[in-house]
């Protein structure tokens, strides 16, 4: 049985943090998969935390699902060291790692309709 993770930067603006959970929700309503969200730093819940729980539920697969947008630091590097030190924790657990959105041609709707619905020029 498979299990997905979100994985979000975080912020430490509540309000931005919103965005991640309801994404996951989306997910999850959308594909009929089960999702949860996880944070990689300034918010909790953090990805070993998310792990932990998950496990507990005698899931044999998670795959993590990074919100970045482009392979940067944090995916070369950081998100797979985390993933290391989790599997050494429960070494029969599948985790695997979904690439970053990176440069998709079903973003292009999205940018167009938030240029479409731009508002006024901020003025300081």
């Amino acid at each position: 049985m498979n299990h997905n993770i979100i994985l979000g930067h975080g912020s430490r603006n509540p309000e931005a943090n919103k965005v991640l959970r309801s994404i996951s929700d989306m997910f999850e309503s959308e594909t009929k998969e089960s999702a949860s969200y996880a944070y990689l730093q300034f918010e909790e819940p953090d990805l070993e935390t998310v792990i932990d729980k998950i496990y507990s539920s005698n899931i044999s697969t998670i795959t993590v699902i990074p919100l970045f947008l482009y392979p940067g630091i944090h995916i070369k590097k950081d998100v797979p060291e985390k993933i290391i030190k989790i599997k050494e924790k429960y070494p029969n657990l599948t985790i695997r790692l979904a690439d970053p959105i990176g440069a998709d041609s079903t973003l292009i709707a999205i940018l167009k309709e938030r240029a479409d619905n731009a508002t006024e020029e901020l003025k300081s």
